[in-house]
């Protein structure tokens, strides 16, 4: 179901309800709903205004729906704009305006100037020599207790 920011959603009558339906905004704040009857007699349940866009959740107590509450039309006007435009809608203030694309020539001369992988590669070369002269002269001889050692024979 599909509704506009500033509609209410009427239940439709066609919708299974096994308990009192339940709506909440995209905040998943509720929305009360009030009873409202029909012309030929039958019960529905219709909200106040939807304020927010978004989706908002219908529970009927044995399924969960979705409705979509979107911007209206004239909301969403993506008309472009050229140069002057946008100057005089920024007050006419003085404004150098480049092009929608990259400077595809000053992208193009700056790609052999990347020098990470070379600096990558001497700083592991330096941790793995770091790590060779650790394991070569960092560990410790066990002291021999003098228990263990010989005494000469007395003559």
């Amino acid at each position: 179901m599909n509704l506009a920011v500033g509609d209410s959603l009427s239940v439709p009558p066609g919708v299974k309800l096994t308990a009192t339906p339940t709506l909440t905004d995209p905040k998943s704040t509720p929305i009360p709903l009030q009873m409202t009857t029909a012309p030929d007699g039958s019960a529905g349940y219709r909200s106040p205004a939807l304020l927010l866009p978004g989706i908002y959740n219908l529970a009927t107590g044995s399924a969960t729906l979705p409705i979509a509450v979107n911007l209206p039309p004239e909301e969403a006007d993506v008309h472009t704009l050229d140069d002057a435009a946008i100057k005089s809608a920024l007050g006419g203030i003085k404004l150098r305006l480049n092009n929608d694309q990259p400077i595809t020539a000053l992208a193009e001369s700056a790609s052999g100037s990347d020098w990470g992988w070379t600096v990558m590669l001497a700083v592991l070369a330096m941790v793995g020599f770091e790590s060779f002269l650790a394991m070569s002269f960092g560990h410790f001889r066990k002291a021999v207790p003098q228990s263990a050692v010989a005494k000469p024979a007395a003559a």
